[in-house]
């Protein structure tokens, strides 16, 4: 799915993604992601969550049935 990230979450996917924090089991924690980013780690679990909801909402809407 295509989404509009901004830049800095588009960052915060790819550190996270390089990281682990999407790996089952967990490999890395939002305060590593934070770090890496140089960010609070509010900071960085805002721009994950902001762009986790683009995504799922793009994956969902390619998933709908054309009308």
């Amino acid at each position: 799915p295509t989404a509009p990230l901004s830049p800095r979450q588009r960052e915060a996917v790819e550190e996270a993604l390089e990281l682990g924090y999407y790996d089952q089991p967990r490999g890395a924690t939002h305060e590593d992601v934070a770090t890496a980013l140089g960010c609070a780690p509010a900071t960085a679990s805002d721009h994950l969550q902001k762009a986790e909801a683009k995504l799922v909402r793009a994956a969902f809407d390619d998933l709908q049935p054309a009308h």
